[in-house]
């Protein structure tokens, strides 16, 4: 069996490996939390935008309202989109615990966790009752509200939820009910999405934190087989190197490829080539063996012309 054969054969074997699948479905799950992420983002900017004197004052005048009203539909399109995306990830994640811990108990606090923070947490309810209001109800109407506080440098604008319109939707779990009741004022839509935001943030902190701490030994098992299969790599392409040389940027180029970004960080800050050199030489022996030959072969073409 050749390189490239015994490459192919192993990385077949990697991906057969059930830590490997284990390890895949978590990075998929990833990205329902990169999607949830993204919309927060995207709304928390156009938010931040709304709120910002300059702008809002100028689209509250008479002759640019049209202008308001149509950047409140656009929000409110954002805001439909991550509260959807928000329960697009409930689902997700409680599909995806199950269908890697429900029948091992590795993962017993799971559902300890999930009762702590959020059965009896009114924003959490009421976040997943708004949904039911966004996609079987109607869309809410928001409101742009300008006031001058003595205490306040400028304007104070904000985005509001109106909590009598909404309150009259008949898919009000009683909690939620209970938010509303509590709300001494129409709902500032920044407040809502930060507070709700962070909350999600720090289960997800801590259920990520948790899979690390299951899988770690999957994560090592799997860890040790890619090093053979880039071992083979490198030994393939240095193998090519001593009968073809490359420059030193060729050879980053292609030495790059074997090695995540953590790792090369301190040699695409290094400015000397003979530093970079020198550092690619040592990630290079972590995980295989370079002979004396190969070694200088790699200084004498890299530094063909150039100043160390």
């Amino acid at each position: 069996m050749n390189h490239g054969q015994t490459i192919l054969f192993l990385w077949n074997e990697l991906n057969e490996m059930p830590e490997q699948q284990s390890l895949e479905r978590i990075r998929h799950f990833g990205i329902s939390l990169d999607i949830f992420n993204g919309n927060y983002y995207e709304l928390v900017h156009h938010l931040k935008t709304h709120n910002t004197p300059q702008v809002s004052l100028k689209l509250m005048s008479i002759e640019q309202r049209h202008l308001l009203h149509d950047y409140q539909r656009q929000i409110t399109r954002f805001l439909h989109n991550y509260i959807a995306s928000a329960l697009s990830l409930t689902d997700h994640a409680r599909n995806h615990y199950r269908e890697l811990y429900s029948d091992n108990n590795l993962f017993p606090d799971y559902q300890d966790e999930i009762n702590k923070r959020f059965v009896n947490n009114q924003l959490a309810v009421f976040i997943k009752d708004l949904r039911q209001y966004f996609q079987h109800y109607k869309m809410p109407g928001v409101s742009s509200r300008l006031v001058y506080k003595k205490d306040a440098s400028d304007f104070v604008i904000t985005l509001l939820l109106p909590t009598k319109e909404i309150a009259k939707f008949s898919g009000w779990n009683s909690l939620s009910k209970k938010f509303l009741a509590e709300q001494t004022d129409d709902i500032d839509l920044l407040v809502l999405i930060n507070d709700y935001h962070h909350l999600i943030e720090d289960f997800y902190h801590w259920f990520i934190n948790r899979q690390m701490e299951i899988h770690k030994d999957d994560i090592k098992k799997v860890e040790e087989h890619k090093d053979k299969i880039r071992a083979l790599e490198i030994s393939n392409f240095l193998k090519h190197f001593i009968h073809k040389p490359k420059t030193i940027d060729e050879f980053e180029e292609e030495i790059f490829r074997y090695f995540p970004d953590e790792e090369l960080e301190e040699i695409k800050n290094s400015a000397k080539v003979a530093d970079r050199i020198e550092k690619i030489l040592r990630l290079l022996k972590q995980v295989y063996k370079i002979d004396k030959e190969t070694e200088n072969k790699i200084w004498a073409s890299c530094f063909a012309g150039k100043k160390i």
